[in-house]
C-alpha cells in the first residue's frame, strides 16, 4: 500500500523567492544608480578641476610630468602648479600598451603652445588630432602597400611637432618634398609615432611594439632632449613599469574615462603633504650616455634585421655631448646622422637678411612684433629648443637633401 504523501505548501530550499531575487537586484541597481550619480556630478560639476592647483601663468613642465605611473613626474606635480591650458593637453594622452603614453586614439583638440615665451603665442591655439593607434600621424596599415617606401618616426616633443599645427611637421612636410622628387614612381609613407617626454629609453618600447608590424624602409629617432635630462628614477628603471602595466592597460583605460575616479585621486593627491624642491632625493640622468648610444644602436640594428631599413638620427634640442654620442653611434653602425639644431642655428643669418623663407619670416614679424628682435633663437623656435613653424620647413627641406643623397629611393 503506498503510503501518501504529505504537502506542507512551502517553497522548496533550491527555489530562491521572490523577495530574495528582489533583494539581489537591488543590490545591484542601487550602488549602480548612487555611482552613476556621482559620475554625473563630477562631469556636470567639473570637481576634479577644484583639487588641481592653478596659477596664473603657464609653467614649463617635462613634457609630460604628469604620468601618475612615472616617479619623475609625480615629484614635479607636488610642488609644480598647473594651469588651465596646461592641463588641456594633459588630458589628451592616455596610458600605452605596456609603453609610456600615447595620445587618446581618434581625438582631436586645439590647445594652447604652453611653452612659448612668445607672448603672442598665449591667445594662438593649434590642432592636435591623434590616429587610431593614438598617435599624431596619418592613418597607417600593418599590410605595407606595393611600391611604397615606409618611414617611420620615433622621438620626443620636436618629432612630435608641438606648438605647430600638423600641416606643418617636418614630418609631413618631409613627405610631400620626398614625394615631389621620387614623382609616381614611387609612393612615400611617414608614420610618425614620436611622443613628448620620450627618451630613447621609452621611445624604445613603442620602437620594439610597432616596428615589427609595420617594415619600413627608413627609420628616424629624434631622441636626445630627455635622455640628458636631470631625473629622479633612471628610465631604465621605469620601463620595467610600463612593461608589466600592459597586464591591466584595458582596467585603467576603462577608470581613467571616469570623472569620478580622477576626481578621487585629484582629492587624494592634494591631501598628501607638498612636496619641496628641496626635499627630493639625488638626481640622476634620465639615460646615461653610455645607455642612450646603446639604446639607438639596439633600435638600428632591429631595423636592419626586421626589414633592412636604414635608420637616421636626428638631434633637436639635446646637449653637445649628447648630440657627439649620436654622432659616433651613427659612424660606428652604419647609420644616417643629422644634426637639427646646428642646422637650425645656422640658417638664422639667412632668416633674418631675406634669404631663406622671407614670405614666413615676414609673417613671424608681423604677427611678433618686436619680441622677435629680443632673441635671434625666436626666428626657429619659440622657447628655445622646440622648433616653431619656419624650424620644421627647415628641418624637412634639409632632411630630404640627407635622404635623396643617401639614394635611399
Amino acid at each position: 500500500m503506498t503510503k501518501p504523501s504529505i504537502t506542507t505548501g512551502s517553497t522548496p530550499s533550491s527555489t530562491p523567492s521572490a523577495s530574495w531575487k528582489l533583494g539581489i537586484l537591488l543590490a545591484f541597481i542601487v550602488p549602480a544608480l548612487f555611482f552613476g550619480a556621482l559620475e554625473l556630478g563630477c562631469r556636470a560639476l567639473n570637481l576634479e578641476s577644484r583639487f588641481v592647483k592653478r596659477n596664473s601663468t603657464p609653467q614649463a613642465l617635462d613634457m609630460p610630468t604628469w604620468m601618475l605611473r612615472e616617479d619623475n613626474a609625480r615629484a614635479r606635480m607636488d610642488f609644480q602648479k598647473v594651469d588651465e591650458d596646461a592641463l588641456e593637453w594633459m588630458s589628451m594622452f592616455e596610458e600605452g600598451d605596456g609603453f609610456r603614453v600615447r595620445l587618446t586614439p581618434n581625438t582631436q583638440r586645439s590647445i594652447v603652445n604652453t611653452f612659448s615665451r612668445i607672448p603672442a603665442d598665449k591667445s594662438r591655439r593649434y590642432l592636435i588630432a591623434s590616429n587610431n593607434l593614438g598617435f599624431r600621424s596619418p592613418e597607417i596599415s600593418f599590410t605595407k602597400p606595393a611600391n611604397t617606401f615606409r618611414i617611420l618616426v620615433f622621438g620626443d616633443s620636436s618629432s612630435f611637432g608641438w606648438g605647430v599645427d600638423e600641416n606643418m611637421m617636418f614630418s609631413e612636410q618631409l613627405k610631400e618634398k620626398l614625394q615631389s622628387a621620387v614623382g609616381s614612381r614611387k609612393n612615400i609613407e611617414i608614420g610618425n609615432f614620436a611622443i613628448p617626454g620620450d627618451s630613447s629609453e621609452y621611445g624604445k618600447l613603442l620602437f620594439d611594439h610597432y616596428a615589427p608590424l609595420l617594415s619600413p624602409d627608413l627609420v628616424i629617432l629624434g631622441f636626445g632632449a630627455n635622455d640628458a635630462k636631470a631625473v629622479i628614477t633612471p628610465h631604465r628603471e621605469q620601463v620595467e613599469v610600463f612593461k608589466a602595466s600592459s597586464n591591466a592597460f584595458a582596467l585603467r583605460t576603462f577608470l581613467n574615462h571616469s570623472a569620478m575616479v580622477r576626481t578621487i585621486a585629484a582629492a587624494l593627491s592634494r591631501a598628501n603633504p607638498t612636496t619641496t624642491i628641496e626635499s627630493l632625493p639625488q638626481l640622476h640622468r634620465a639615460v646615461p650616455r653610455k645607455r642612450y648610444s646603446s639604446n639607438l644602436a639596439a633600435m638600428g640594428k632591429a631595423a636592419r634585421e626586421l626589414s633592412g631599413a636604414q635608420t637616421l638620427l636626428l638631434t633637436l634640442c639635446a646637449p653637445a655631448n649628447y648630440r657627439k654620442a649620436a654622432q659616433k653611434t651613427a659612424q660606428r653602425n652604419g647609420m644616417l646622422f643629422f644634426d637639427g639644431q646646428t642646422k637650425l642655428l645656422e640658417s638664422i643669418p639667412a632668416l633674418k637678411d631675406g634669404s631663406l623663407l622671407p614670405n614666413e619670416v615676414s609673417t613671424m614679424r608681423r604677427e611678433y612684433g618686436t619680441t622677435l628682435a629680443t632673441n635671434d633663437l625666436f626666428y626657429v623656435s619659440s622657447d628655445a629648443c622646440h622648433p616653431n613653424a619656419v624650424g620644421h620647413s627647415i628641418i624637412a627641406a634639409r632632411l630630404a637633401n640627407t635622404i635623396l643623397e643617401a639614394n635611399l629611393l
